[in-house]
């Protein structure tokens, strides 16, 4: 593992391959072969743009997505026997698997811009690679496992992995949180897209990922620590 001092707090990269970002063409953040982090928006052939203070943490890896759009099951199944419980200000926290997560979201609703702010220090907007880690260590019927068990339209979820996830809709039908994905562009650049969205419903069992391409809507925010 590596680190890389640049303009904001330390950003922590892993190898990636090509595959991690085969249907990501438009991004909002480069980092250059100097480490200087610019923001965009970019295309798949360039990196130049505005000096950023704002670079997000990311952990990238081999893991790929194969679509801009669909419902993410679970790889494995695993046990909860290892959740522990925690707190961090006024925040529940917990810790499911070798992550940890806040166990509520974060009062406000963001917006795109706010959300990459939105965390406290220690915690950051976690990204692809880390909501796949989740799903994957909760295993099948994810989404049924992380929803709280009250406070949802029809009924709740187990709350296997006390992540206690609740609508954030008026009908209590849905959440969707911010996140984002970064790997490697074809030509070699560090490339992070900040619009990507990772949803649970009150009428489906799995944790579902999608490209969304209004960054003034506002959604959910839960963090994840550094």
């Amino acid at each position: 593992m590596q680190k890389f001092f640049i303009l904001v707090p330390i950003v922590f990269l892993f190898a990636c391959s090509a595959d991690d970002i085969k249907d990501l063409q438009n991004y909002d953040y480069c980092i250059t072969a100097e480490n200087k982090c610019l923001m965009g928006p970019f295309n798949s052939n360039t990196c130049n743009g505005q000096l950023s203070n704002n670079c997000p943490y990311y952990v990238s890896s081999s893991s790929s997505f194969t679509s801009s759009s669909s419902s993410y099951i679970a790889s494995s199944s695993s046990s909860n026997t290892n959740i522990e419980t925690c707190m961090v200000g006024s925040y529940k926290c917990v810790k499911i698997g070798t992550q940890t997560w806040m166990a509520q979201d974060l009062v406000e609703k963001y917006s795109l811009e706010t959300a990459q702010k939105a965390c406290p220090n220690g915690w950051h907007l976690p990204n692809d690679n880390e909501w796949k880690m989740l799903v994957d260590y909760v295993g099948n019927l994810a989404g049924k496992k992380l929803k709280a068990t009250d406070g949802w339209y029809g009924g709740g979820g187990t709350d296997d992995y006390d992540f206690a996830a609740l609508p954030s809709d008026d009908d209590g039908k849905v959440n969707s949180w911010w996140g984002f994905r970064c790997g490697r562009s074809p030509q070699g650049y560090e490339v992070c897209s900040m619009r990507y969205v990772w949803k649970i419903s009150y009428d489906n069992n799995n944790v579902s990922n999608t490209e969304y391409t209004n960054p003034s809507t506002l959604l959910s925010v839960r963090c994840v620590k550094d």
